[in-house]
């Protein structure tokens, strides 16, 4: 698991749950990105475009996302795409746009060439 969030990284390590913290700092050492929640997307996106660059297939979920099967079962049944996600309608404008929107509370993007 790789947590942005410092105090959630903690706590899985307490509970025993290996987690990995990327430092806003470690990661984006010469920007200002760490001090602003509406760059959590540059952020996730970045590390996300990272992980697949390397051969990674990245998960993602929120932090509120509850998970009662392993979600790869699912993920695998879809073996010929790329990205798997459930529609979502925000951002309302770009939804009203395409007619379409993902929702990224628990989202797969596969390592493609």
């Amino acid at each position: 698991i790789l947590s942005m969030d410092r105090r959630v990284h903690i706590s899985l390590n307490k509970r025993g749950i290996f987690s990995i913290l990327l430092d806003d700092d470690l990661i984006f050492p010469y920007t200002n990105l760490h001090s602003s929640f509406s760059h959590i997307w540059i952020k996730r996106c970045t590390v996300t475009r990272l992980l697949n660059h390397w051969g990674y297939d990245v998960i993602m979920m929120d932090l509120d996302a509850i998970i009662f099967k392993d979600p790869r079962l699912l993920f695998e049944s879809f073996s010929g795409s790329d990205i798997i996600g459930s529609r979502g309608t925000f951002p309302r404008d770009l939804y009203h746009k395409w007619g379409l929107a993902l929702c990224m509370g628990v989202v797969m993007f596969r390592s493609t060439s």
